[in-house]
């Protein structure tokens, strides 16, 4: 019943909007920001011996995080410590069920981070070192490691309830209402992290 009040008190233009509407501005945005930048030139740089061999390094541990991002939920699912973890995150939060969600979500990205030090440190910080390219210290490297943490960290904490509610809600198109609500999270992944 809110709803219908909210709509009648809502300007007679924002009524007429359709949500096809709403779509097809969002992507004519996307589309024309895209165009602004498609005539600029970029600089190429020289490519030497060594420069070929670092990529292909570079493509090895691409290669190996993108097969350790998948073998970390693997192993949290089949050695029941996904399991544990949960039962863990329920008895500190007394059985409720928004913070043993939040704190769940927030207790695996610690973990998987953890899980992924190692390799994270030999390709962020040795490498680039044994290269010569970076002259940056260790404490200043564990503070560049960190901030995508914390910031994962606090998205997890804001947004983890919202693909339970849409469960709780519609528990035949749950997945399509997820797949919609991560339309804007997933523009602002793109627009915004790298800025």
């Amino acid at each position: 019943m809110t709803s219908h009040r909210l709509l009648l008190k809502s300007p007679a233009w924002l009524r007429a909007i359709s949500w096809k509407t709403l779509l097809a501005c969002t992507a004519g945005v996307i589309v024309s920001s895209a165009l602004a930048y498609a005539e600029s030139p970029v600089e190429v740089p020289k490519t030497t011996a060594v420069l070929l061999a670092q990529e292909r390094h570079a493509d090895i541990y691409w290669a190996a995080f993108r097969l350790l991002s998948l073998a970390i939920p693997l192993l949290a699912l089949v050695t029941g410590l996904g399991a544990s973890l949960r039962r863990r995150c329920e008895q500190i939060t007394g059985h409720r069920w928004f913070w043993t969600v939040t704190l769940f979500a927030c207790a695996y990205l610690v973990l998987a981070e953890l899980i992924a030090l190692p390799f994270d440190f030999y390709a962020g910080y040795v490498q680039p070192h044994a290269a010569g390219h970076s002259d940056q210290s260790l404490l200043n490297w564990m503070k560049g490691d960190s901030v995508p943490l914390l910031v994962n960290l606090i998205a997890a904490s804001l947004f983890i309830w919202i693909p339970y509610l849409l469960i709780a809600r519609s528990p035949r198109r749950w997945w399509l209402y997820c797949a919609l609500a991560l339309f804007p999270v997933a523009f602002l992944g793109m627009v915004a992290w790298p800025v």
